[in-house]
């Protein structure tokens, strides 16, 4: 059973209040992010809360306890601090949402509905629909080690234990040609025998996919580059 502090209590027996809901994001990367119903800015925990930014109302009703589990958040890209690359390049992934009751007059005056998660997030005519899981979901994910044929470590973890660092297993190419986007021509491997890479990871070190990971499923020697084909398609070209 929620508790609700006792000034905010106070206030919402009133006849009339002045209450609103917000939504503080925080990314996995440290980033905060605040967003509210009410048509002013208001500041929580040094995080300022952009007003009228595009939450809509039935998150709030689920905020209240009206509907369980997951649910969707659907918002139009009206904040310039979300960026539909961003998006894309998987930044809001797994992020913390924490949903606020709060008193616009007093913000001080306020509690937490409840605590999500992102998980899928769809674009659609320049809006986005992100589906928020409770805390709760991550009892339903499935715990242990999987038995198989193969190993299921990863290579070079520390259940492994095999040291893959070095030029014989690290290599740096360049895409000379793309078929898709993820699907290219790369220089510089030439060197290393067919397949080597398959099931390594493949780190982008510049463009628009910098940063982002992904696994290798096809490694090709070729004349004169390598073809390489990734397991997931890159957010960018």
């Amino acid at each position: 059973m929620r508790t609700v502090p006792a000034a905010l209590d106070s206030h919402l027996k009133r006849t009339v209040t002045n209450h609103c809901f917000c939504w503080t994001v925080t990314r996995k990367d440290g980033v905060r992010l605040g967003f509210t119903d009410h048509d002013l800015p208001l500041t929580l925990d040094g995080v300022a809360h952009d007003p009228q930014t595009g939450f809509n109302a039935s998150a709030a009703e689920a905020e209240l306890g009206m509907q369980t589990g997951s649910m969707d958040l659907d918002g139009a890209l009206r904040s310039d601090r979300i960026s539909e690359n961003d998006i894309r390049a998987g930044k809001y992934d797994g992020a913390e949402v924490k949903a606020w009751l709060v008193n616009w007059q007093s913000p001080d005056e306020r509690m937490v509905l409840r605590i999500s998660h992102v998980g899928r997030i769809e674009m659609q005519d320049g809006a986005f629909k992100a589906e928020l899981q409770s805390l709760t979901e991550a009892m339903d994910r499935r715990r242990g080690r999987l038995v198989r044929r193969g190993c299921d470590a990863e290579l070079g973890d520390g259940r492994c234990g095999k040291l893959v660092s070095g030029v014989e297993f690290t290599g740096t190419g360049t895409v000379v040609n793309a078929q898709q986007q993820g699907d290219f021509f790369a220089a510089g491997l030439s060197a290393y025998a067919p397949r080597w890479f398959e099931y390594g990871n493949l780190e982008w070190l510049t463009g628009a996919n910098a940063g982002q990971l992904a696994q290798v499923s096809v490694h090709e020697p070729s004349t004169p580059d390598t073809r390489m084909a990734l397991l997931e398609v890159m957010p960018f070209p």
